[in-house]
């Protein structure tokens, strides 16, 4: 029986994605766990979920361990993490997720801080079951909600006709972005005393080259390579950006 590839995390990694941008496309391509699982020869399971906030990415690599397989049939699990200000919380006796893009109270420092306690916490899990594991930022931790978020996909979807697309800002960070964004870096760095850093992908997970989203999809202008991304109006990968991220963490798991 082979092992099984265990895999949490958001829209970057989930099956049946569909971009609301572009309804009418066919995106049934394979994500980047099923490229993965075939170079591994290992049995998917993937629970990743689109719009997941990191609290979601963890119960639900945590509620798989606990009630749904064996960890001893675990061959590997990988912790693809989204943005720390996104916001998940679960609704009614029956468990139902909801998400927010961004959490409804805090701000960037205690959703940081929040976030790298889902780092200790993942690492603690893999580590009492003795699972090979890896973890790493599939998205920025807080750059873009430092930089200001753009429009979420249902903005842009609705005016994407229009020859001249509104991408003014949404969310206009209100602090100090250069001070903040050392502080924030200090608070990572501070927190590394906690985290096995060999098992991380692109340690530590700061500015461009952190995060697979920046290290994969981007070149070293920063922008969006050509065929990565679905298009300027919606920038999940596509069928190649999701090879080249298979590729990407295959190579880097030794």
């Amino acid at each position: 029986m082979k092992k099984v590839l265990l895999v949490g995390g958001c829209s970057f990694t989930a099956n049946n994605f569909e971009t609301l941008v572009h309804p009418e496309m066919d995106t049934s391509w394979q994500m980047w766990p099923q490229l993965l699982a075939k170079k591994l020869d290992m049995q998917l399971v993937n629970v990743a979920i689109s719009g997941a906030g990191n609290e979601q990415i963890f119960s639900s690599i945590l509620d798989t361990l606990q009630y749904h397989i064996d960890p001893k049939r675990v061959g590997l699990v990988l912790a693809a993490w989204s943005q720390s200000q996104r916001g998940s919380w679960q609704e009614s006796k029956y468990g139902y997720w909801k998400n927010n893009r961004v959490f409804a109270d805090g701000d960037i420092f205690g959703w940081v801080k929040r976030a790298m306690r889902y780092w200790h916490m993942f690492q603690l899990l893999c580590e009492s079951h003795n699972l090979p594991y890896k973890q790493f930022q599939m998205l920025p931790i807080f750059e873009s909600w430092l930089n200001g978020l753009f429009k979420n996909d249902w903005e842009i979807a609705k005016n994407k006709k229009d020859p001249k697309p509104d991408f003014v800002e949404r969310y206009k960070y209100p602090g100090d972005v250069d001070r903040d964004k050392k502080m924030l870096e200090q608070m990572v760095f501070n927190y590394e005393k906690h985290i096995n850093t060999k098992n991380w992908i692109l340690w530590p997970p700061l500015n461009r080259n952190g995060c697979i989203e920046h290290k994969v999809l981007r070149d070293e202008n920063f922008k969006y390579k050509d065929g990565y991304v679905i298009s300027r109006y919606d920038t999940h990968p596509t069928k190649l950006g999701q090879e080249k991220i298979a590729e990407f963490i295959h190579e880097r798991l030794g």
